[in-house]
């Protein structure tokens, strides 16, 4: 092996070490802590589930998920839309059935319609319109991952007030 070729090896050799130490580094970062104010906690039995639930804050017009526990967001006293996501806390949430129990804040809510709809048809103003009774809306994705942490479709569970 000429001396030229021997050269041109370390140099790959030593870019190639740059690289990945510089992937490494980065790769074992600690993530950002993100801290939310708790609105409560969500458990949904049929599915194993309780969590603390974040209170969200409409940020331009969105509401920012939290990546490991879900959000809640009131524009009513009387509804509490719910959100998180399915490759995290709602992963199972695709398994409830009518007539199956949410508790949020020790009361007791019956599922009553699950739905899921293309993401662009999904009506939040209807969403979250007023509700006469207390009533919950469990949002999650559903469908096609389309990148993002985002999907095609939307799974969408509403449960009322267990009278």
């Amino acid at each position: 092996m000429g001396a030229r070729s021997k050269r041109v090896k370390a140099v790959i050799t030593a870019i190639y070490a740059v690289f990945f130490s510089v992937y490494l580094y980065i790769g074992f970062q600690p993530a950002e802590a993100v801290s939310y104010e708790s609105s409560g906690i969500l458990s949904i039995p049929s599915i194993n589930l309780t969590s603390e639930v974040a209170k969200l804050e409409l940020t331009d017009h969105q509401l920012i998920t939290p990546q490991t526990i879900p959000g809640s967001y009131y524009k009513w006293k009387s509804k509490v839309l719910i959100i998180g996501h399915s490759t995290t806390i709602f992963s199972d949430l695709d398994s409830v059935k009518i007539g199956e129990k949410i508790e949020y804040n020790d009361e007791k809510y019956i599922i009553y319609d699950i739905k899921t709809l293309p993401k662009e048809a999904v009506d939040m103003e209807e969403i979250l319109k007023k509700s006469p009774e207390k009533t919950i809306v469990v949002m999650t994705c559903a469908g096609e991952p389309i990148g993002n942490l985002d999907a095609t479709h939307r799974l969408l569970v509403y449960a009322k007030i267990e009278k």
